[in-house]
């Protein structure tokens, strides 16, 4: 959250020196565009100052998610429910 600046460097800190790489998000609605990829400890501290205190992602960086990086493919599973039955609909998929 805003002013949580230093507490998301010590994380990121702590989570490099555990071995796990990391991504940072822009919580709010970013276009599309609030996800940054570090490839570095370095690099995870820029990202942090990117969306947190340069506000490159302007409100939607007011709170940042950062979250071990995962590698694979990903897809959107979703249903309808009326509180007695679900139905799900077909899998998607962002390319």
């Amino acid at each position: 959250k805003a002013g949580e600046h230093e507490a998301a460097l010590a994380y990121v800190d702590a989570e490099y020196a555990a071995g796990r790489q990391l991504v940072v998000k822009a919580s709010g609605l970013a276009a599309g565009k609030g996800v940054l990829m570090p490839t570095s400890v370095d690099e995870a501290k820029a990202a942090i100052k990117e969306v947190m205190v340069d506000k490159a992602f302007g409100a939607a960086g007011d709170e940042v998610v950062v979250e071990q990086l995962l590698i694979g493919e990903e897809c959107s599973c979703m249903a309808f429910a009326d509180g007695k039955i679900a139905s799900m609909m077909a899998p998607a998929q962002d390319h």
